[in-house]
């Protein structure tokens, strides 16, 4: 009966550190800086605009803007940051704002290109609309 206790101690050791380990590797993420700003059309502030920021993998980083343009990009939900190096922002817009359309240089044919370092980066995007 002994025997059997310490086997199913053994194994249920075995199961929670391969979950513990599975559940770090699905979370592994490259090095990461922060990354805010404020988003303005024509110096005012755009709130809820929403920024996509593409790196050289597969993952973006996203942020939408708070009601004074603020923004702060989120790599997963509770994770904070874009990944370090060469990034390419676009804007994309809210409808319920009245706004027609974001620009082309801000949007599918972005302008907007940085290079984000590890720490803290701020990167403010001041749009014009002509």
């Amino acid at each position: 009966m002994a025997r059997q206790a310490l086997l199913l101690v053994g194994l249920l050791a075995s199961m929670l550190a391969t979950l513990i380990g599975c559940g770090n590797s699905a979370r592994a993420t490259p090095e990461l800086g922060t990354v805010h700003g404020k988003i303005t059309l024509n110096g005012k502030p755009l709130p809820n605009m929403l920024i996509r920021f593409e790196t050289d993998e597969t993952h973006s980083s996203f942020a939408r803007s708070d009601a004074e343009g603020f923004y702060k990009a989120m790599y997963f939900v509770d994770l904070e940051g874009v990944k370090v190096g060469p990034c390419t922002a676009r804007v994309s817009f809210d409808p319920s704002l009245g706004i027609k359309n974001v620009p082309a240089r801000y949007s599918s044919e972005s302008e907007l290109k940085f290079i984000v370092n590890s720490g803290h980066n701020e990167y403010d995007i001041n749009m014009t609309s002509n």
